[in-house]
């Protein structure tokens, strides 16, 4: 995404109302870096977390449950990253291995 998400649009990222892709292209343009957004965001962001965020601070037993979760969370996603990473690198190699059938067949003809 080289431009900023609307201002809708990162309403409805916060809102979960996006589809996949677009959810995902909001999440790279933020993972980017861009300052812009995240303050367009941030009155909404918590005015929705302030409503949902619970009043205390969570008992040791919730406080491991959610770190466990974010770990989990964070291995799913390396690990699919690691499975696209060598789906592509397959994909290269078979299309080098092709390229280099072609060129003999055709330096035998």
């Amino acid at each position: 995404m080289d431009t900023h998400p609307a201002s809708v649009t990162l309403e409805s990222f916060l809102l979960g109302r996006l589809a996949w892709d677009e959810m995902k292209n909001v999440v790279i343009h933020l993972l980017r870096g861009c300052d812009r957004c995240r303050e367009e965001m941030e009155p909404t962001a918590m005015a929705i977390l302030s409503s949902r965020w619970p009043k205390r601070d969570p008992s040791p037993e919730e406080d491991a449950a959610y770190d466990a979760a974010i770990s989990e969370a964070c291995r799913r996603v390396l690990e699919t990253l690691r499975k696209d990473k060598k789906a592509v690198g397959r994909q290269a190699l078979e299309h080098i291995r092709r390229g280099r059938e072609s060129a003999l067949t055709v330096g035998r003809v």
